[in-house]
């Protein structure tokens, strides 16, 4: 089949408006998600990804993170600004995924990301 730009568009359109969901069909009746803490890997590269992740994550500075927050609202700013995107007008992006990241982690296993989830 040879699909135009508009076939295309438009279909990308509707899927976009019905939502994930339909797009990976409705799931399983009866199953649920379990609790991150209730998963344990073996040893393995999903393992490791997941312990330098973590690595990752302890890195980055959340006060260097919150420059611009704190900025914004007339506190001083405990951390130097970090470049790249948050030194320009999308500022408080990469905060955003780096609590998600955070907050996954520390569901799956407390630790210190846990503490730099409250912090």
């Amino acid at each position: 089949m040879n699909m135009d730009r508009r076939v295309f568009l438009a279909s990308a359109s509707a899927l976009a408006l019905l939502g994930p969901q339909a797009a990976m069909g409705a799931p399983a009746s009866g199953l649920k998600p379990l609790p991150l803490d209730q998963i344990s890997l073996l040893p393995s590269v999903f393992a490791d990804s997941v312990a330098t992740n973590q690595k990752v994550l302890l890195a980055l500075e959340p006060d260097r993170l919150l420059h611009n927050f704190r900025w914004s609202a007339g506190l001083e700013p405990k951390g130097e600004l970090y470049g790249g995107w948050e030194a320009r007008g999308i500022a408080g992006h990469s905060l955003g995924h780096y609590l998600t990241a955070c907050a996954l982690t520390a569901a799956r296993d407390g630790g210190p990301l846990r503490e730099r989830v409250s912090y």
